[in-house]
C-alpha cells in the first residue's frame, strides 16, 4: 500500500492515511431505513418497519428512558427489502409495560439506528 504525505509544519509530518488500489475496494452502500412506528402514540400495539439493502443479521430491541432493554423483538438473519414487526407493549417476560416514551433500536452489521415511540394507556 502507498501513503500520501502532505507538507511539513514546524517539523511535523501530516499523514492522511493509506491509499489502497481503488480497483480492490468494495464500496459500502448503507441504504438501511428505519421507519417511524405506526401508530404513534399507540395502545396496545405498534408496527415497526425497516428496509434492508441486502440479507443481513439484525437485532431489533426496545429500551425505556433509563436505557434498560425492555424487549428483544428479533435477532437473526433478515431478508433484504421492506420488513416489519409488531410490538405488543410487553417486556421479555410477557408483562405489560407502563405508559411512557420508549426507543426502538435496529442494529445491523454496520450501524445502529434508533427512533422513539410513545405508549399511552
Amino acid at each position: 500500500s502507498r501513503s500520501l504525505i502532505s507538507g511539513q509544519q514546524k517539523s511535523s509530518i501530516i499523514m492522511f492515511g493509506n491509499l489502497e488500489d481503488p480497483q480492490n475496494e468494495t464500496p459500502v452502500i448503507d441504504n438501511v431505513v428505519l421507519h417511524g412506528n405506526y401508530p404513534n402514540p399507540f395502545n396496545p400495539e405498534t408496527k415497526i418497519s425497516f428496509s434492508l439493502p441486502q440479507d443481513q443479521e439484525i437485532e431489533l430491541t426496545v429500551y425505556n428512558l433509563k436505557g434498560q432493554k425492555v424487549r428483544t423483538l428479533y435477532t437473526g438473519i433478515t431478508s433484504s427489502g421492506e420488513q416489519s414487526l409488531v410490538w405488543n407493549g410487553k417486556d421479555d417476560d410477557g408483562k405489560s409495560v407502563g405508559s411512557g416514551l420508549y426507543f426502538y433500536k435496529l442494529r445491523t452489521e454496520n450501524k445502529v439506528y434508533s427512533k422513539k415511540m410513545l405508549l399511552l394507556k
